[in-house]
């Protein structure tokens, strides 16, 4: 060993009996940054440079990682972040259009839809992106982009989608958006065919959007789908009546009943209303 390289060694052992001492930690050099932290590093700056150096330096454009509990790539990341141009580069590299997360099943599909990067989802649609892969709920990109009043992505959805669509549980999306109190998705589904009085969840006895208003005290929900068309009047298999689900709810709302009772006593609707265009 060299006489530097001795010194160096005495060195560091003198800086640690010193750390010791004094009880703290000895200072060790900085690691190098992980993969992960420098691919999502430069996905949240929207560094496409950087994303570029990445990939020509051998690593796959799928590469695993780390976001929340799931490992998930750099174009779910991405798309997610509605960062279009990382997008088509990693698109153009071959990155997985349709790789779906561990723990919701999203899609980077679903993740731009969701938080209406709607350029992003046009970019995924061209390059074979899949619109009907559902997530664990049964919620297709679409589905999340109603539901979250994401309009111009649910529109570029539309034509790949069913607005009478129903999740794992059998809750169309208008009932969905009723019980969440959503009632702007509420008139745009039903402004784009959503039947407002679709019977669902027939193994329980049968179940309208009106229903699950009624269930969960929804009063607003149930103006609006009232408004729309809704048929207070429709008995279900097991002989239940939006009232008779307003009256028994652990929810029980007395605005919410004299509404549905002061539907009853008009005539009931032809057809379903759409919501007046803009």
């Amino acid at each position: 060993m060299t006489r530097e390289a001795k010194t160096r060694v005495s060195l560091a052992v003198r800086v640690s009996l010193l750390a010791a001492s004094l009880g703290v930690a000895p200072l060790v050099p900085a690691s190098e940054p992980s993969l992960t932290d420098r691919f999502a590093a430069a996905i949240e700056r929207g560094d496409l440079a950087a994303v570029k150096a990445i990939v020509e330096e051998g690593n796959s454009p799928d590469s695993a990682l780390d976001y929340g509990d799931e490992p998930v790539t750099p174009l779910y990341r991405a798309a997610g972040q509605g960062r279009l141009d990382i997008v088509k580069y990693l698109i153009e590299k071959g990155a997985d259009v349709n790789f779906r997360g561990r723990e919701w099943g999203h899609t980077p599909l679903s993740e731009a839809a969701g938080r209406g990067f709607d350029d992003v989802v046009d970019a995924l649609l061209k390059a074979g992106a899949d619109p009907k892969i559902k997530d664990r709920n049964g919620y297709t990109p679409f589905a999340i982009a109603a539901l979250g009043g994401q309009v111009d992505a649910a529109e570029a959805l539309l034509k790949y989608s069913d607005v009478n669509g129903a999740d794992n549980y059998g809750n169309t999306l208008v009932m969905a958006a009723t019980t969440t109190g959503q009632t702007e998705a509420i008139r745009w589904l039903v402004g784009k065919g959503a039947d407002v009085n679709k019977v669902s969840q027939l193994e329980y006895g049968g179940r309208t959007a009106l229903i699950s208003a009624a269930e969960v005290g929804a009063v607003e929900s149930a103006r609006v789908l009232l408004e729309l068309g809704a048929n207070p009047h429709l008995k279900m298999k097991d002989g239940s009546t939006a009232l008779s689900h307003a009256l028994a709810s652990s929810m029980k709302n007395d605005e919410l009943i004299e509404i549905i009772k002061g539907a009853l006593a008009k005539p009931p609707p032809t057809k379903a209303k759409a919501p007046p265009k803009p």
